[in-house]
């Protein structure tokens, strides 16, 4: 080890050793029986220089740091999302988790350094990632979106999303690229948190209608409460494309 005058290892020294050296702090418990509890990776240490580049390039893999602060209409979104299905439901649990859960923790594996070490699957706090459900439900919700907006009879008011979309061109943009951001910035409504919560709404609203159809009978037990759910969701659809300003 390195040394000083004194003989003794010097801060410098020691703070160099643990920079080169120390890949982060793990933590455990008795009652863990060797599994990792919490665990802090440094900055400097490759392993989070690795999960850093993934996160900060993750949107083309679905994985978004939802921790920092969100302006635009999708990041706004995608908290309130994963707020929403996240409230009553624990992280790692033996209970079935709904098909439809559209957002889940970005996950790895930490393994402490003592003989007893566990591999564990740990939650990388603020960072989640979209499901497979994200995608379906996303893709079948914009086709919601360009049905409604070429429905004769309908006279859109200016600067909404239905009078942006009355441009074949747009239309045509975003049937090519079906996505939440697409459709954000195809309205120009890339930074609205308005819009954000009506885009909320309408997930919500339409999630509940495919539970209601997909359940066989366990909550939605009767026809009538499937029309409210479809009533839910256009009107959820209509305020959304007809009523939010940009």
């Amino acid at each position: 080890m390195d040394r000083g005058l004194t003989g003794e290892l010097t801060p410098q020294a020691l703070v160099t050793k643990i920079a080169s050296r120390c890949i982060g702090a793990h933590f455990s418990s008795e009652s863990a029986i060797g599994k990792t509890t919490h665990a802090y990776l440094l900055r400097s240490s490759t392993h989070a220089v690795a999960l850093n580049n993934l996160i900060d390039a993750g949107a083309r893999r679905g994985i978004y740091d939802i921790g920092s602060n969100a302006r635009t209409t999708i990041a706004l979104f995608l908290v309130a999302l994963y707020r929403h299905g996240s409230t009553n439901e624990a992280a790692f649990s033996l209970v079935g988790k709904s098909p439809f859960t559209a957002l889940a923790p970005l996950v790895v594996l930490v393994k402490g350094s003592m003989v007893n070490s566990v591999a564990t699957k740990c939650l990388v706090r603020g960072v989640v990632k979209k499901t497979q459900a994200f995608y379906q439900l996303e893709g079948e919700i914009i086709g919601h979106v360009l049905s409604t907006v070429t429905r004769v009879g309908y006279s859109p008011e200016l600067r909404t999303a239905a009078h942006c979309l009355q441009n074949e061109r747009r239309r045509t943009q975003l049937s090519r690229l079906p996505t939440s951001e697409n459709f954000f910035e195809t309205t120009a409504f890339w930074d609205s948190p308005a819009m954000a919560t009506a885009y909320l709404n309408v997930w919500i609203a339409y999630t509940t209608l495919k539970e209601g159809y997909n359940d066989a009978g366990r909550q939605f037990r009767d026809s009538n409460a499937r029309k409210l759910a479809q009533t839910a969701f256009d009107d959820a659809m209509h305020i959304m494309l007809y009523t939010i300003q940009v």
